[in-house]
Order: C-alpha cells, then structure tokens, then sequence
C-alpha cells in the first residue's frame, strides 16, 4: 500500500475527530449563564408584570383606539427593567395585525435591553382567546369540566392556544 495515501487518510481521520463540534448547552445552563449576567435590578425586574393599560398614550381612548406611548415603553423596559405584561381590561378585541403590531413593537423595545430577554405578553385565552377579534369563544372551564369530556378540553386548549400565537402571543 502506498505510503502516502495511507497518511492521507490518517490525516483527515484525525481532523474529523477532533473537528467534531461541542454539544450544545442544556437550556437549564443557558438560563443559568442569563442568570448569572444578571443585576439584582434586573432579576426583580423580570420578575415584574404591569398592565398594557400603564403604556398607553391616552388611557381614556376605547381599547381599540389606544396607542402604545414609546416614551412609556420605553421607561418600563430600560429603566424599570419589567418581564412581563399583561392585557386585563376587558373593553374590546384587536385584530391579528393589530396584536402583531402591539407585540412586535413591545419586542422590538426589548431587543435594546441590555440581554435582550423578550418580554413575557399575556391575555386571557382560557376559553378562546377573547381579546382576539373573529376568535372562537368557548363555555367557560366550568361548564367544560362538566362534560367530562377530556379530548374535547384538548381540542379548545389547542384552537385557543393556536389563534392565540397567530396574534403573536
């Protein structure tokens, strides 16, 4: 056998093993490395929910009038370094482009935090996603509970979850 062909193949043998990339890190280790980075501020910060009602520009508007203040979102991000937020009045629903719209603009003001952690957006989706205009709406969790009907629970958690993310929650 040929010497040198025989080297050869040594040589790209040993580069693929010692080529082979890390494993990738556990989630549980990126959460802890986040962690980690974090200030004291910023964790209570993560750790804190207002209501979309704070960030509006002009709170007496109907819901489906209302704008997100930058200024507002701005502070709540930056300086008070909030996690999550939460949609609790119960005035109206927005159209998809316009949770889209809401959300992305929430996200986008997240992306210049210093980690950049999106935030944590809620609305109320237990039976439908109500605040969602054109959504299905469901009996409410008791009623359901009563049917004893499990795949039928299944199926509304997986319609409300489904229309719930097309809105970008």
């Amino acid at each position: 056998m040929n010497p040198f062909i025989f080297i050869l193949v040594f040589i790209i043998n040993i580069n693929i093993i010692f080529t082979v990339p890390p494993p990738l890190t556990s989630f549980d280790d990126r959460v802890n490395a986040l962690l980690d980075q974090m200030s004291d501020e910023e964790k209570v910060g993560q750790m804190t929910q207002i209501a979309i009602d704070l960030l509006v520009k002009d709170p007496s508007k109907p819901w489906n009038e209302i704008e997100i203040d930058p200024v507002k979102l701005a502070t709540a991000i930056q300086k008070y370094k909030i996690g999550s937020i939460l949609r609790i009045t119960d005035s109206g629903a927005y159209a998809l482009s316009q949770w889209q719209d809401i959300i992305g603009k929430i996200q986008d003001e997240a992306k210049k935090s210093r980690l950049s952690i999106p935030i944590l957006y809620g609305i109320d989706s237990i039976h439908g996603a109500n605040f969602i205009r054109n959504a299905v709406l469901f009996p409410q969790a008791t009623g359901l509970a009563a049917t004893f009907n499990t795949t039928l629970a299944r199926e509304i958690g997986k319609i409300s979850a489904h229309q719930t993310r097309a809105a970008g929650i």
